[in-house]
């Protein structure tokens, strides 16, 4: 295959019915300052947004971001739906017109936990008991007795 370092004539239009083979470091450059560029440099494919203004990725029904043999989903955001965030290709955040579902535990590794809403706040646990931990140490219980709540120390002073 033969490469042409510089094409002096100015093309309005092109037709690739082939592929476009570039080497590690060859860039596609796009805008009038290589404001968008794409290339692969020998360790890493790279899109670069350089320019003025916002990256847009636009897709009709669905983008997905997904492993480079396309076997394994990271993110899919599909058209005026749901979004999921996924771990080793299972769901961990799903959003729906209803919020949003984690599976999995939340963990704060840093910082006060902060929960503030107009409304009510709904503890549903379906194993009966709700414990409070510090650490991983129990510290406390509510839990549901014959006929009423009851709140326990797991601490003394």
């Amino acid at each position: 295959m033969t490469r042409a370092k510089n094409i002096s004539k100015i093309i309005t239009d092109a037709d690739l019915s082939g592929n476009l083979n570039m080497g590690d470091g060859d860039i596609i450059k796009l805008g009038a300052s290589a404001d968008l560029q794409i290339y692969h440099d020998g360790s890493n494919s790279i899109i670069k947004d350089n320019g003025t203004g916002a990256l847009f990725i636009d897709g009709s029904n669905a983008i997905n971001f997904r492993s480079g043999d396309g076997g394994e989903y990271y993110a899919v955001f599909n058209d005026d739906g749901a979004v999921s965030l996924r771990h080793n290709n299972v769901e961990k955040l799903a959003t729906s017109s209803t919020g949003v579902t984690v599976t999995g535990n939340i963990a704060n590794a840093s910082g006060d936990l902060t929960i503030d809403v107009a409304g009510n706040i709904f503890l549903d646990a379906d194993g009966g008991d709700i414990l409070l931990t510090d650490g991983g140490t129990n510290i406390g219980t509510i839990s549901l007795g014959e006929s009423n709540i009851q709140i326990s120390s797991s601490v003394s002073d």
